[in-house]
């Protein structure tokens, strides 16, 4: 909406059934009913709902609070039948349904409250549902409740940095204030949800599911946009109880000025702020194509060493072998002399002389081609040069730098720095598959020092929706 201030309330007496006269009950509580259902974190954080009675659209109903006072410094309340009751201010096991006034209804953006569909009411009149906003509600499925345990207790569950705020008292403390209580907001495979430890009214809380809970069990329940049924007077009201456990007032007497009482305090300063939906802020990545880095130059320390230790070799090897054409003639010489004073004869003498250089020259390093010995992938000097494209790094093609950026976006993963062509081909390994485990690792690797690492889970979805399912081919 705009920068206006969202002010919910409850609804008056008047309101919801009419005064002495039967003027003013709102049409929409007409044709819906005065019994309303109570959603699942109601019931879980203490509202009272009835085992049998039921509302139009089929939700069990519960015991819920109004704005006015009945006289005697009670509270006017709605009962599971939708009649008339009332209860004592320092109570918390009533049920929540606020109501947006038709000035502040009317400040609402109509692109963030959208119609969402229509329900028959009891006198098969059509009632227009609104979406706007965002709260806990129903209990998560079974399934989806255990994997959110398991990750919430290995620590793998991704924030999104919303908070609930409830009251934190135990529901019979009457003497005591509100206890601000916060649960904090996780996402899971696209969806929202808060942790609750359960606190059973009565042995009627039961949630839709049809779970009986049990005092202290830990209960997932899902952020889902909020329902308003809207009167043509412009005012809205939620389809069920939203809330419960929140002491009404302090004060053991009610005089009927809502504007001073502990429950519209918590409606402004808690469920006016954290109603509203908020987007879950996704990083935007890119992943830079690496241009190949130039080879870094050799250790300057550790060439003087190899330059140190070949000086030694070569002169422990002797004179002979710093030179191979001075070690072969030297060689032929000698057998000549050997040859002129033994029989061998001329022939003979000339022969040997020849043999015992080339032999020598051979053994010495000398080389027949004409200067030092090369060998395949050396240069001189013994160097080794690297072959053409070695310590290049492929780039990977334009279609692959951005399946492997959806995924991370998708994650909401958010990255200190982008990532180049070499670091996505690490991940990946020698397979050249970039699968959910080795996302995760970047995600741990590369992110930001307060971004959240996503369940290995969640990324397999992903994953799958991307018709990837195992892994993405680095190309």
């Amino acid at each position: 909406m705009a920068d206006e201030k969202i002010t919910p309330t409850f609804l008056t007496e008047r309101q919801i059934w009419c005064d002495d006269q039967g003027n003013g009950q709102l049409q929409v509580m007409k044709d819906y009913g005065t019994k309303a259902g109570m959603s699942d974190l109601a019931v879980v954080l203490g509202g009272a709902v009835s085992s049998t009675d039921k509302a139009n659209d089929g939700q069990r109903s519960g015991y819920l609070w109004s704005a006015s006072s009945i006289g005697a410094g009670n509270v006017r309340t709605v009962n599971s039948l939708g009649v008339q009751s009332s209860y004592v201010p320092i109570r918390r096991d009533d049920g929540a349904r606020p109501a947006l006034p038709s000035s502040v209804a009317s400040t609402i953006k109509a692109s963030e409250a959208k119609p969402s569909r229509k329900i028959l009411g009891e006198a098969n009149t059509e009632i227009e549902i609104v979406e706007y906003g965002e709260y806990p509600q129903s209990i998560a499925p079974e399934a989806v409740s255990v994997d959110l345990e398991k990750a919430f207790k290995e620590r793998k569950l991704q924030k999104t940095g919303k908070k609930y705020t409830f009251d934190g008292e135990k529901s019979d403390a009457y003497d005591k204030p509100f206890k601000s209580d916060e649960h904090v907001e996780y996402q899971h495979n696209g969806k929202k949800y808060i942790r609750v430890e359960a606190r059973p009214c009565d042995d009627d809380s039961v949630l839709s599911n049809g779970k009986k809970l049990k005092a202290g069990e830990p209960c997932w329940v899902e952020v889902q946009p909020i329902e308003w049924l809207k009167d043509p007077t412009g005012v809205m009201v939620a389809r069920q109880a939203l809330f419960s456990g929140v002491q009404f007032d302090t004060n053991e007497k009610y005089d009927g000025k809502f504007e001073n009482t502990a429950m519209y305090r918590y409606l402004q300063d808690h469920f006016a702020k954290e109603m509203v939906a908020k987007a879950i802020p996704v990083a935007t990545i890119q992943v830079k194509e690496e241009k190949p880095a130039a080879t870094p130059p050799a250790d300057k320390a550790a060439a003087d060493n190899a330059a140190e230790d070949k000086k030694k070799k070569d002169a422990d090897k002797g004179f002979f072998e710093k030179d191979g054409m001075m070690g072969g003639l030297i060689a032929g010489a000698i057998a000549l002399v050997v040859g002129m004073f033994t029989q061998l004869g001329v022939i003979g003498t000339l022969l040997l002389a020849a043999v015992a250089g080339v032999a020598a020259f051979a053994f010495t390093g000398g080389s027949f081609g004409g200067g030092e010995s090369k060998k395949p992938g050396a240069n001189p000097g013994g160097e080794n040069k690297p072959e053409k494209g070695q310590g290049k790094v492929k780039e990977l093609s334009a279609d692959t730098l951005t399946a492997v950026k959806e995924q991370f976006v998708k994650a909401d993963v958010k990255l200190q720095r982008d990532m180049t062509s070499a670091e996505i081909r690490e991940l990946a390994g020698k397979d050249g598959i970039l699968q959910a485990e080795e996302i995760r690792n970047g995600a741990e690797k590369y992110k930001v020092k307060e971004a959240v690492v996503p369940d290995i889970s969640r990324i397999q979805v992903n994953l799958k929706a991307a018709n990837q399912e195992k892994g993405i081919v680095l190309k």
